[in-house]
């Protein structure tokens, strides 16, 4: 009963998290017209067909109207560069890609299934394949091809980590344990598989294996890897503690983890989105995906483009704070963090963001404060009391630092997710 209780509140605390960058899940549907969701999956079934006789999928239709000029213009190149060579898988790809990186999700998949029937080798492009059908709400026919791609290319850690991601995501406990133990011994996936392996184990009621896991998924975190993994791992150790009993070291530990956040396995393909990401939207899209991979200087230089032509996005300039501290400039990070709240001062993320950067600075108090500013801003957000129990401890309030861990336990079971910030202001 106790695991099970634990379970649901790291779960619930997990998704409550997620800071500035608030990374899309590859396995939520994010916003496609009603049109395109009818589409895709006939247009799907079709392909499926025609590739069971071996035959290669027709090329996809030119879009008569994408609704953005500039996507227009992209998409109509490499239109025009696959026309121009038919048999090459990479030009169909990137044209895929075209599609991709500015949230034309369904049409992007058709694309990616002609680069795959012309180079059935590669496996990068069935896994984009699945994330676009992932990001479209189609997640049966991404899992099914991803489980079909994985018995072909079992080696490849990107496709590997999705996988165990749609298992989890789908409740299959056990198939989920399998793949991230395929992945813990793959080069490049064995922070994560081990990190993932310490998820199932916690969900499943079995603390203590979840804390071995954790710590050597820390040991393994090779120097330079994405601080994300290292705070999920940690916020994973936390909480077996906690279920085990071992509330001193369970404390110290959360407040360590901060915010926890999953890394994925990045792979070479995603990493060219921002040369087609045109629109503001797939360019803070792009933006937040390389600070969600690690990649922080590439992540800075388009968000400061970005604030550059908005200076009044609160999106750009909160996810440009968080790039500048991650590059260790926390003074400049303030800075921009402090323009942003004047913009929008009931942001409990910004808030948040705030204070993080105040306890890089060593302003344990001023921290507290605004902290204590986003928990009367959003009073059941469990995440907002961890930090600030780590915010209290810092400044010298051991007591204040339970208490607050406290009520982010009590919290945690009916956690609503946080407001976030990667959503247009009209959406939120």
């Amino acid at each position: 009963m106790r695991a099970a209780a634990g379970a649901t509140w790291f779960a619930a605390c997990l998704r409550a998290a997620g800071g500035f960058s608030a990374p899309r899940s590859r396995w939520r549907s994010p916003l496609v017209s009603r049109s395109l969701l009818l589409a895709g999956p006939a247009a799907l079934a079709a392909w499926t067909g025609a590739c069971g006789s071996g035959a290669t999928p027709a090329p996809p239709v030119r879009p008569a109207d994408l609704g953005s000029p500039e996507i227009q213009a992209v998409v109509e190149r490499a239109f025009q560069r696959a026309e121009r060579q038919p048999e090459a898988s990479l030009a169909w790809a990137e044209l895929g890609l075209a599609f991709e990186a500015n949230g034309r999700f369904v049409e992007a998949v058709v694309p990616y299934e002609r680069a795959h029937a012309l180079d059935p080798e590669e496996p990068l492009w069935p896994l984009h394949a699945a994330l676009c059908e992932t990001e479209a709400g189609l997640l049966d026919q991404a899992r099914a091809r991803l489980e079909a791609s994985y018995r072909v290319h079992d080696r490849f850690a990107p496709l590997v980590h999705r996988l165990a991601l749609a298992r989890w995501e789908s409740g299959d406990f056990a198939g989920a344990r399998q793949a991230y133990e395929r992945l813990s011994n793959l080069p490049g996936g064995g922070p994560a598989g081990l990190t993932g392996l310490a998820e199932v184990e916690l969900a499943s009621g079995r603390p203590e294996q979840a804390l071995s896991l954790s710590r050597r998924a820390l040991a393994a975190q090779p120097d330079g890897e994405p601080q994300d993994e290292l705070r999920l791992a940690r916020f994973l150790g936390a909480t077996a503690l906690r279920e085990l009993g071992l509330l001193a070291e369970a404390r110290a530990e959360f407040a360590a983890a901060g915010e926890p956040r999953r890394h994925l396995v990045g792979d070479s393909w995603s990493a060219r989105t921002q040369e087609f990401a045109v629109t503001f939207e797939a360019r803070f899209a792009a933006a937040t995906g390389l600070l969600d991979g690690g990649r922080i200087a590439e992540a800075r230089g388009i968000l400061e483009q970005l604030a550059l032509e908005r200076p009044r996005e609160v999106r750009a300039l909160g996810n440009l704070a968080m790039a500048r501290a991650a590059g260790g400039e926390l003074a400049g990070a303030l800075e921009v963090c402090d323009r942003a709240l004047t913009l929008e001062p009931d942001a409990g993320a910004l808030h948040v963001a705030r204070a993080r950067i105040l306890l890089g600075l060593g302003r344990a108090v001023d921290a507290s404060t605004a902290v204590r500013r986003a928990t009367d801003l959003e009073p059941h957000v469990a995440t907002h009391f961890l930090l600030l129990s780590h915010a209290l401890e810092a400044s010298g309030d051991p007591e204040g630092a339970r208490a607050a861990l406290l009520e982010a336990r009590r919290l945690a079971p009916a956690q609503p997710a946080e407001r976030p910030l990667d959503q247009p202001r009209g959406e939120r």
